[in-house]
């Protein structure tokens, strides 16, 4: 049989969140690895915690050195010279049942989840491993967290810099770590929304123009005031707060839902499935206030105007909802 045949991954969104539990350090991953040694012959070095006395105590101590800029007591498992774990005996491992943590944990899957390649030479037998494995898709559930995965792989390699410092991707594998780790937040988000069109007594509208910091070759857009309802919110009142927060405005009248609608979109990485309802509302023209602003406001918002309904109907600028000017 030939070694590029494909090899089951399972279900992802099982393997997935076994998976984050295992880099969580609450069980191993269970990896249907049927021989293969390419993570044990691959130049790689192992971590060793100074809790895992059973594993130290089943290694030769002139085999381990002190892990760089770790506390003390945290060491490091080498390897020889052809790039092999010392520990590594007659093509099996000689600790199997003792070996460590990070040897527990370890699944080249993160890879084809991620969709990340291992460039490295030396990592070349996990990579071609790597590309092997096929995972299934008999929910929806499945596919969203696999797309999810792949997003959150993207955005942080991408966006290292809205990292901490000490958690900026190093390499392949702690990207796709890492991207395992966070794909909860990169989930398509379904939730409820209300936005307000605000209408000044000469006929305008107030609308914000804005775009995603994380992509600006999106582009910007036009929008009126608003956004999700919190548990337990109405329509209402999350209107009334979205427009105090983003404008400073206590609104004291909210008029009837004209337009009500479903879209998708995304932010930062993360992806929204948003139903939205839009209510009018006649205000005496006023100058925003950004105080209650939260950070992302803060970098999504570039500007906000009044618009009469004729400069409306002839922008070439995006603006949603679409034919906004139809309620003025």
């Amino acid at each position: 049989m030939s070694d590029d045949r494909d090899l089951p991954a399972g279900d992802f969104a099982s393997w997935v969140i076994d998976m984050q539990a295992a880099l969580r350090g609450e069980r191993g991953s269970d990896v249907p690895c049927d021989g293969c040694t390419a993570c044990c012959t691959s130049s790689q070095f192992v971590h060793i915690g100074p809790d895992e006395t059973d594993t130290l105590a089943h290694i030769p101590a002139e085999l381990l050195f002190p892990a760089p800029r770790m506390p003390r007591g945290h060491v490091l498992l080498g390897y020889d010279e052809r790039g092999h774990c010392p520990m590594l005996i007659d093509n099996r491992c000689s600790i199997y049942e003792h070996r460590p943590q990070a040897c527990r944990t370890y699944d080249c899957r993160i890879f084809p989840a991620a969709g990340v390649r291992l460039r490295d030479e030396t990592k070349a037998l996990i990579d071609q491993r790597a590309r092997r494995w096929r995972f299934s898709y008999p929910t929806s559930d499945d596919r969203a967290r696999h797309d999810a995965v792949r997003a959150a792989a993207t955005f942080f390699g991408e966006h290292a810099d809205s990292l901490p410092a000490d958690r900026v991707p190093a390499s392949e594998t702690q990207l796709a770590v890492f991207a395992v780790e966070r794909h909860d937040d990169f989930l398509r988000r379904r939730r409820r929304a209300a936005r307000v069109i605000l209408i000044d007594e000469s006929g305008r509208v107030l609308l914000f123009r804005g775009g995603d910091p994380a992509r600006p070759e999106a582009g910007t857009w036009w929008f009126t005031p608003g956004g999700g309802i919190d548990d337990g919110e109405s329509a209402e009142d999350a209107a009334r707060r979205e427009v105090r927060e983003e404008t400073g405005f206590e609104l004291a009248e909210l008029g009837p839902v004209v337009l009500e609608r479903r879209v998708e979109f995304e932010v930062e990485g993360v992806r929204y499935d948003q139903d939205e309802v839009f209510f009018t509302a006649a205000v005496v023209g006023f100058d925003v206030d950004n105080r209650e602003w939260t950070e992302l406001e803060h970098r999504l918002m570039l500007e906000h105007r009044w618009w009469t309904r004729d400069e409306l109907a002839n922008t070439n600028d995006t603006v949603f909802p679409e034919g906004l000017e139809r309620f003025l």
